[in-house]
């Protein structure tokens, strides 16, 4: 990579772009003496970008799994609850079918 400072890239400003454009070079843009910026070509900036597009995608489709696995973790989570509670909820439904047979008793249905 080449490093000039913008004084100099000023000067030179199209001897860099054609070096950057077609001998394949990147060129470090320094202000007193600390990289501020990089000139850089179509090619390398079209794969910046195709990569920068691609990570994202995989990131949130890792989000969208993670999130799936949670939601399947605590399905199940809930599920040994309820088999372990098994009995005590046989013993409630069948309670309040209970109930709900004694309140129907007394009601007539019109026909």
């Amino acid at each position: 990579m080449i490093r000039t400072n913008l004084s100099e890239a000023r000067d030179n400003l199209s001897d860099l772009v054609n070096r950057v454009g077609y001998g394949q070079e990147r060129v470090m843009l320094e202000r007193h003496g600390k990289p501020v910026a990089v000139i850089v070509s179509l090619e390398d900036i079209n794969r910046l970008e195709a990569f920068e597009d691609a990570s994202g995608s995989a990131l949130l489709k890792l989000k969208q799994e993670k999130d799936e696995l949670m939601l399947s973790l605590f399905l199940d989570l809930l599920m040994d609850k309820a088999l372990q509670n098994s009995e005590e909820l046989e013993s409630y439904t069948e309670a309040m079918a209970s109930e709900d047979d004694e309140l129907m008793a007394g009601v007539v249905l019109d026909s």
